[in-house]
């Protein structure tokens, strides 16, 4: 689809009409004038980023489908990077009874997730080892969970760049942590 003021006010309008909000309570949340948004509908204003911005965390809407007509027309909701550890450390545990046969995870599994143990500390030590084993993270999917929800659509060059810039503060981070232990410190 095109870029041009008519199709980006057929797109919006189609928008505020799914969202089933008034022009002036959209435009309350917008913080801008009904005239304004009703200029926009009509094709007689081109939106400007504050205006779109609204329209995405308002009505739910694309960017890219807003102003190109590309793509999904609802925005894919943030993903709650917590609650994916969460289940990663789940699949992980899975995994470690039923493909690598580990006694502890096995043990867990068998549980359905209740810990129950006769030596409670032997027991907390070797569930702690096994989570502490499980919980180890892969830097390219920690940087790709930190980055989905704040660039979800952006290109790839920009993804390469934000990646980039997210691994060099990691490896600082490390540089700057070695330089801090005692000499002789392996």
């Amino acid at each position: 689809m095109e870029n041009t003021l008519d199709s980006i006010a057929k797109r919006f309008s189609y928008a505020m009409a799914q969202s089933e909000l008034s022009i002036n309570e959209f435009a309350r949340r917008a913080e801008t004038s009904a005239g304004f948004v009703s200029e926009v509908l009509r094709g007689l204003k081109r939106p400007g980023l504050g205006l779109l911005e609204a329209a995405h965390r308002e009505l739910g809407v694309s960017l890219n489908w807003l102003v190109a007509g590309e793509g999904a027309i609802y925005a894919a909701p943030p993903l709650d990077v917590e609650k994916f550890r969460a289940k990663r450390l789940e699949v992980a545990l899975a995994k470690a009874a039923v493909v690598d046969g580990d006694a502890v995870a096995k043990r867990l599994l068998s549980s359905k997730g209740h810990w129950a143990a006769t030596d409670t500390e032997a027991a907390d030590s070797s569930l702690r080892a096994l989570l502490e084993k499980l919980a180890r993270v892969d830097p390219v999917l920690e940087v790709t969970l930190e980055l989905f929800n704040a660039q979800a659509d952006a290109d790839m060059p920009t993804t390469l760049l934000a990646a980039a810039q997210a691994f060099e503060a990691t490896m600082l981070e490390a540089d700057r942590f070695m330089q801090r232990l005692p000499r002789g410190t392996p």
